[in-house]
């Protein structure tokens, strides 16, 4: 399958419906995002001010959303509240994603989204990324692993 294939089948794997992205601002939540923007009902882009990331995050998510004309809802979450967080323990990417992901989920089920969606990719799979996990856990889709799409894609 060829990148645009894979680009159609993601957003087949979007039209029509209601959802919410974790949006990180990146790469691949960008994408999804704006596939998203064209193709769903009324998409939102979530995202988390856990109060770590740089400045600037949220400023760049908030600009971004607004120029795919989608709505955007930020959490705030202060990690520095998360004692087993700041025990920077080996299971911290697993914590960190949960928190995270439980909040997106809460917030897309209480205002009606049928699904929740992340930007993993294909090449997500062969990484040592053990916050994936939580993907599965939480039924969080991700249309680019479906579609087979790689991140030097």
């Amino acid at each position: 399958m060829n990148l645009d294939e894979k680009v159609e089948k993601v957003k087949n794997t979007l039209k029509n419906r209601k959802v919410a992205i974790a949006f990180s601002g990146g790469a691949d939540s960008t994408l999804l995002a704006y596939l998203a923007s064209e193709v769903s009902d009324d998409p939102i882009a979530i995202t988390i001010d856990n109060h770590i990331f740089p400045t600037g995050f949220i400023k760049h998510c908030k600009k971004t959303a607004k120029e795919f004309g989608i709505r955007h809802q930020i959490i705030d979450l202060n990690f520095y509240e998360h004692e087993n967080l700041l025990a920077n323990k080996s299971d911290r990417c697993f914590v960190c994603r949960d928190l995270m992901y439980g909040n997106i989920k809460k917030y897309a089920e209480k205002n009606g989204y049928e699904s929740v969606l992340d930007g993993n990719n294909i090449s997500d799979l062969v990484l040592d990324r053990p916050g994936i996990l939580i993907t599965y856990k939480n039924n969080i889709e991700s249309p680019f692993i479906y579609a087979r799409l790689t991140s030097k894609e």
